[in-house]
């Protein structure tokens, strides 16, 4: 199965990643696990017209994040799913 992993439903405000309760990515994919099912994740950060802003958070329109801003919280995004990947999904 696919899966996204939005960056809105993760990192509501700026360096606040929530990992835990409906967020708890690790419990899902262990749990799809559990079932024979692989997961692949689609982390984003835009990941479709569905989501509100398409997954990013709304926090990236405030006029005090400035380009470079966004450049730098994207990567640390990027940054914390790669790292969340590598530590937990060796499923």
């Amino acid at each position: 199965m696919q899966t996204y992993v939005p960056w809105n439903y993760h990192e509501v405000s700026p360096g606040s990643f929530k990992w835990d309760g409906q967020q708890d990515l690790e419990a899902f994919i262990r749990l799809a696990a559990k079932h024979d099912m692989l997961v692949i994740l689609r982390p984003g950060p835009y990941i479709c017209a569905e989501y509100n802003f398409g997954g990013l958070p709304a926090w990236l329109g405030s006029s005090v994040v400035s380009a470079i801003e966004i450049f730098c919280v994207w990567t640390t995004w990027h940054f914390c799913v790669s790292l969340f990947h590598r530590l937990h999904c060796t499923v």
